[in-house]
């Protein structure tokens, strides 16, 4: 098969006028669009770090939230440890706030665990009603009653020093990582 040269003397300005027209053209395209895949590459690295940081909003709003928790929970063990008494009616309502946020903002195991702290504050507010109304009556308040003081006050003091233990790992703004080892704290009941 024989292909026919191109007869240059038949090629007319018009021709080639329109050739390189065609040839810029398509040059201008094509350079548009490899600018145009730059912009949009550069308009997904800032759409990633947008949602980076919507994430880091996200976490830093949720610390906050749970902090409110964790202050509310030490404020109300400070209390009682500070006066062995029951804390002032406003602690305590912000403490039973925080149980029940708590439900919202950690896992089961930090809500229960909150919740089991009111439930054994309770006994000791009555373990101290008990031992203002013997003394009332009698002018003693009952070795036993001490001795069960006593022990909600230890139990009460002990929760207090290692509070920080039960909440830090919910309370992490960064993920957890892979090498990093379980809080040995958090394990234990309070």
């Amino acid at each position: 098969m024989d292909i026919p040269a191109i007869d240059l003397s038949a090629f007319t300005w018009e021709a080639f006028a329109t050739l390189v027209t065609g040839i810029v053209a398509v040059g201008g395209a094509t350079l548009i669009g490899l600018r145009q895949v730059g912009i949009s590459d550069r308009q997904s690295a800032i759409m990633e770090r947008q949602v980076g940081l919507d994430e880091l909003k996200l976490r830093s709003d949720l610390f906050d939230r749970r902090f409110a928790v964790y202050e509310a929970t030490r404020q109300f063990l400070a209390e009682i440890v500070a006066h062995a008494d029951e804390p002032e009616k406003e602690t305590q309502n912000r403490f039973l706030w925080a149980v029940d946020q708590s439900r919202f903002l950690f896992s089961s195991d930090v809500s229960a665990r909150l919740t089991d702290l009111w439930r054994r504050s309770c006994g000791f507010f009555a373990v101290k009603k008990m031992m203002k109304h013997q003394y009332d009556q009698t002018g003693d308040y009952g070795q036993a009653n001490i001795d069960r003081e006593y022990e909600y006050l230890t139990a009460t003091s002990d929760v207090l020093a290692k509070l920080s233990d039960v909440f830090a790992e919910e309370m992490r703004l960064t993920p957890r990582t892979e090498s990093a080892s379980p809080a040995t704290g958090a394990a234990q009941k309070l």
